[in-house]
Formats: C-alpha cells, sequence, structure tokens
C-alpha cells in the first residue's frame, strides 16, 4: 500500500497525538496517587506521629517526675511538687489519647490506653512505696537491728579499752 505524503503525515500526527493521550491518561493517574499519597500523609500519618512523640515525651517525663519523687519525695513540699507535675503530665496525656483514636483502628487504640493506664498505676503504686519501710528493707534492717547492736559492741569495745 502507497500513501500520499498528506496521508502519511495525517497518521503520523494522528499516532503522535494518540501517544500523547495515552501518556496524559497514565500521568493524571500516577499525578492522582502521588496527590492522595500525599493527602494522606499530611491528614494521618504526620499528626499521628507527632501525637506518638507527645506521648513518648509525656511517658519520659513523667517517668523522671517519679524518680525525682523517689530521690526527693522525703521532703513534703517538693512531694508535693512533683505529685503536681505528674497530675498535670497525666492529664496532658488523658487530653491527647482522644484525638489518636481517630488515627489508629480500635485494637491498637485499646492496646495503647490500657498500657498508658497500667503505667499511671503503676507509677502510683511506686510513688506509694517509695518512701515506707518496706522498700528499703537492708536500710530498716541497717536502722533497726543492725545500728542497735553495733552500738552496744561498740559501747563493750570502749569500756574494754
Amino acid at each position: 500500500m502507497k500513501f500520499s505524503i498528506a496521508r502519511k503525515l495525517r497518521l503520523s500526527f494522528l499516532l503522535i497525538t494518540a501517544l500523547f493521550l495515552c501518556s496524559s491518561v497514565v500521568l493524571y493517574k500516577l499525578v492522582s496517587g502521588v496527590e492522595h499519597n500525599a493527602n494522606s500523609l499530611l491528614n494521618n500519618d504526620l499528626p499521628t506521629v507527632d501525637i506518638s512523640r507527645s506521648l513518648q515525651q509525656s511517658v519520659q517525663s513523667s517517668m523522671s517526675s517519679v524518680r525525682a519523687y523517689m530521690l526527693l519525695g522525703a521532703d513534703e513540699q517538693m512531694a508535693n511538687e512533683l505529685k503536681a507535675e505528674l497530675a498535670k503530665t497525666i492529664a496532658a496525656v488523658d487530653a491527647l489519647l482522644p484525638t489518636l483514636e481517630s488515627k489508629l483502628n480500635a485494637d491498637n487504640y485499646q492496646k495503647v490506653a490500657q498500657q498508658w493506664q497500667a503505667l499511671i498505676d503503676e507509677q502510683n503504686t511506686i510513688m506509694t512505696i517509695s518512701h515506707t519501710e518496706d522498700n528499703l528493707p537492708a536500710h530498716t534492717l541497717l536502722l533497726y537491728d543492725a545500728s542497735p547492736v553495733a552500738e552496744v559492741a561498740l559501747d563493750q569495745l570502749q569500756s574494754l579499752l
């Protein structure tokens, strides 16, 4: 088959136009996918990461408060300040958790909420027993059993000398 030059030009332009249309459709689908991924990233992933970082910082802050209470809680004023700081951290996380609920599925949110509640319970238990005699049995044994015996032994040694 012999085509005229005009017909060959029309066919080539038609072929180029079809290639441009096909590439435009493919490019549109790819750009739509990128836009969908970007929206998902901005609306779901980044807020979830931000909330989880805040949650992690709050957990670390509460653990620091508990450690400080264990060290400095014998002083009543310091103990009250540390308890208030811990309560503020717990309240901040309690306000933050509902925003995380919409970002996670129900099972993962339940696990996070249960772990947070378990952490609060354990911290309260630690703070309750941290300045009692039950917490430091070796220290209690030294103060109430070994010290009096040592004092008596020291008095006997002094009397012998």
